[in-house]
């Protein structure tokens, strides 16, 4: 059994200093009889936050060691790892994790996965979002993480698996969902949309009868013969 063991070691969380994988780094450990490895995280100033908190590769945040003004006297602050979302009772929208940051008297919410790619690597572009490229939104390692586009998230989600409408056959009006029913420029965006009752939805609001669906399937069942030449 080897006494040796590595303190330093960056994963693929670090993605500017290492790329391996955790499973990878410990079966490694395994085959040179070490007992132990320790597996470090990458720290940097929170942009805007500088000297307050530190967001790490793997999508840790922490507040830093400090002095601040409580009750009219001077008290410190220990540094400690902060729990996304918990502080308010719920997790926010779309399931990102959140986090609260303090300064100059002032708190505000900020989405962890854009405070990683802050740091590690641009300020957003103009228009870019923050994804997740596993679609994950709990994994929030920097490896996981790009600026992009709504197209090019909605591209991973059809990758990934997890776009229902990928594999849809039908709409709910029972129309084939192929060509030429298949509205084509839908599928950029990860949607199978029916021709037919897109038509039908649109003479129904310049009709006035935005919400009558007896007269959307008559109007999409007559389109949708249409569309396909006659034959049903």
């Amino acid at each position: 059994m080897s006494k040796q063991v590595n303190l330093h070691q960056h994963l693929e969380f670090s993605f500017l200093d290492g790329a391996a994988r955790p499973e990878e780094v410990a079966s490694r450990a395994n085959e040179l009889g070490q007992r132990a490895v320790a597996i470090t995280d990458q720290w940097r100033p929170v942009v805007g936050y500088e000297g307050f908190y530190e967001v790490s590769t793997s999508g840790g945040v922490r507040s830093l060691e400090r002095v601040v003004s409580h009750g009219g006297r001077l008290v410190r602050r220990n540094s400690a790892l902060l729990t996304p979302n918990l502080s308010r009772g719920r997790r926010c929208t779309k399931g990102h994790l959140r986090v609260y940051l303090s300064r100059d008297g002032k708190t505000n919410g900020f989405y962890v996965h854009r405070l990683v790619l802050e740091a590690f690597v641009s300020l957003a572009p103009p228009g870019a979002k923050g994804l997740h490229r596993d679609d994950d939104p709990y994994n929030n390692s920097v490896g996981n993480l790009y600026w992009g586009s709504d197209q090019e998230n909605a591209i991973d989600i059809i990758a990934n698996g997890n776009n229902p409408n990928v594999n849809k056959t039908e709409c709910k009006r029972g129309h084939a969902l192929h060509p030429p029913n298949l509205s084509t420029a839908h599928l950029v965006h990860g949607r199978r949309s029916c021709v037919a009752c897109s038509y039908a939805r649109e003479r129904a609001r310049k009709n006035g009868r935005p919400g009558d669906e007896a007269y959307i399937q008559e109007v999409s069942d007559q389109k949708y013969a249409l569309v396909l030449g006659g034959a049903r």
